[in-house]
């Protein structure tokens, strides 16, 4: 059986938000979205593509040279998941660099009625600043290189574990599991900490006005 040789790339370069570039035997290559392509017009679609799929295309400096039909399916629970953050008042948006179709779809299917595509890193970093100058505490739950800067941004993060480095490494917290109801676990233990928190605060004023007159008064060393 031959094997085929693989081509090794020079400036390999990440475009966010787009794909990726470079240069292979003297002519550049990109692989990416169709903000990468180097056509003008709309390039024709594929039939028969399974809703909320993702197109790449393989281009040289000229023109497409393949395209590759992606599609990602809910992962296990996220309906579950997105219903209860919903019952507990919490407002659920997705952040993503996908094509409108695609996130639309997915949208839909976990029953998110917020969601913002084609988005690069700044584009979702400014929207979520946009939700903490109205006020809105924004934990961010992500796991690509292009969620870093958002997810460094947000008041709370959470990097999902089998994520990227740079997405680890911005985060807050860093599940263990690709277990999405881990999520709202987090969630609540960081709500129940805080009300810990605040019963030790209140506690210890209580104690304090109660037992610095006492001390004053030499009934109980200070």
């Amino acid at each position: 059986v031959s094997r085929l040789e693989l081509l090794s790339a020079r400036h390999a370069q990440n475009i966010p938000g787009k794909g990726v570039s470079g240069i292979i035997n003297g002519n550049s290559y990109t692989l990416g979205n169709r903000k990468l392509t180097p056509l003008t017009e709309d390039l024709p679609a594929p039939a028969n593509v399974r809703p909320g799929a993702t197109l790449v295309w393989l281009c040289d400096e000229q023109r497409p040279l393949a395209m590759f039909v992606l599609s990602d399916g809910l992962r296990p629970q996220a309906a579950e998941l997105v219903g209860n953050l919903k019952q507990r008042g919490i407002k659920v948006t997705i952040l993503s660099g996908d094509s409108e179709e695609a996130v639309a779809h997915i949208a839909a299917q976990a029953g998110i009625d917020s969601w913002h595509s084609g988005l690069r890193p700044e584009d979702k970093l400014e929207i979520l600043r946009s939700f903490q100058k109205q006020g809105d505490i924004v934990a961010m739950a992500g796991d690509g290189v292009n969620d870093a800067p958002v997810l460094a941004g947000a008041d709370v993060s959470m990097a999902m574990g089998g994520g990227t480095q740079v997405a680890r490494s911005s985060s807050d917290i860093v599940l263990l599991s690709e277990s999405l109801p881990d999520i709202q676990r987090s969630l609540e233990i960081g709500q129940a900490s805080m009300m810990v928190m605040r019963q030790n605060f209140i506690w210890a004023i209580v104690y304090n006005l109660i037992a610095l007159p006492f001390a004053a008064a030499g009934l109980i060393p200070p």
